[in-house]
């Protein structure tokens, strides 16, 4: 496409050098000048001297000034919105994005897209209690005593007894031997000793706190795009301002809640949570010029989500708030 350009440019610079010798001819004027558009972006100029031709090509300058490509990370802290939850603690969180970016650079603008691979890793501490009715039975052994009553038979007695009295027809005193019966019963008695055992139930409140670790992992495939504006250079140092939005979207999730019904800590499902995370992006740059291809850059930043992480059917609301400072290499095309 090129050799094509130069041949036509070349047949029209030949006709222009021709017109300007036939001109020089017939005129009796020592210097002209024609302009003539080849293309919409160069414009050649011929200026005819008597018999000496000079023309220059004039180009017009290209908008896109520069193309940068960057492999950037950073560690970021994260707070959240509107997330109320009383049982758990934040021990500590290791927050961190990593990937690509490509600027192309115009005048003072630069447009940013890119690809980055970000994860929220935090560690939570959940402190509760649980309140169980405990019960104690007491066994005491009494001591009892009864009597137990028991004959050994029945045995027959004769007592003989004398009985006098006086007969009238006798006129005299008459004795009388009496024989007489009596049973007799011979009862005997048993003492038994024994134990009776008494059963008590004591009731008592045992409450155990407990504290239990949990891991809060959320991993995003992130496509951001992002308008940076320089602001201003000195000797090898540039400074710029950006902003612009984030697409996140959801590759894993682990995270956890406080059951009160079943009074435990329970995991969260992958479709609690959101597939898609918007967010926006506030940024200011400094970038350190390495020879003519290279940059160093640090960028601290300001990343507030737009949307919780969990669906709008749970009660928790969890908008990520990040702050955080990228450090990256440039190379410029």
């Amino acid at each position: 496409m090129d050799f094509l350009f130069d041949k036509i440019l070349n047949l029209r610079l030949g006709f222009l050098i021709l017109s300007a010798f036939l001109f020089q001819f017939v005129s009796a004027q020592n210097v002209d000048t024609i302009k003539i558009n080849l293309s919409h972006q160069v414009y050649d100029t011929v200026k005819v001297y008597d018999t000496i031709v000079k023309y220059d090509t004039v180009w017009i300058e290209s908008k896109l000034k520069e193309i940068r490509l960057s492999a950037s990370a950073s560690g970021f802290l994260c707070t959240w919105r509107k997330y109320n939850d009383l049982i758990s603690v934040q021990v500590n969180q290791r927050n961190f994005s990593a990937g690509l970016s490509v600027d192309f650079v115009f005048s003072k603008f630069a447009f940013s897209p890119g690809l980055f691979f970000t994860q929220f890793n935090e560690a939570r501490k959940f402190g509760y209690s649980i309140t169980e009715l405990d019960s104690l039975i007491n066994i005491q052994l009494v001591p009892q005593t009864y009597f137990i009553y028991d004959t050994t038979g029945v045995s027959l007695q004769i007592l003989f007894h004398d009985s006098t009295y006086f007969d009238n027809g006798l006129m005299d005193s008459v004795t009388i031997v009496v024989a007489d019966s009596v049973t007799t019963y011979q009862i005997d008695t048993t003492q038994v000793n024994y134990n009776d055992t008494v059963y008590s139930t004591v009731y008592d409140t045992i409450r155990n706190d407990t504290i239990l670790a949990r891991n809060f992992k959320y991993t995003y495939l992130e496509i951001p795009l992002i308008l940076k504006y320089r602001i201003g250079e000195y000797k090898n140092f540039g400074f710029d301002v950006g902003t612009g939005f984030i697409a996140g979207f959801l590759i894993k999730s682990e995270s956890y809640f406080f059951d009160v019904g079943e009074n435990a800590v329970r995991a969260y499902a992958k479709t609690d949570t959101y597939k898609f995370l918007p967010s926006l992006w506030f940024s200011v740059g400094v970038s350190y010029s390495i020879g003519n291809k290279f940059l160093i850059r640090l960028e601290p930043y300001y990343n507030p989500g737009l949307r919780s992480i969990y669906k709008k059917t749970l009660p928790v609301i969890k908008i990520p708030d990040r702050y955080g400072l990228k450090f990256g290499l440039t190379y410029c095309f």
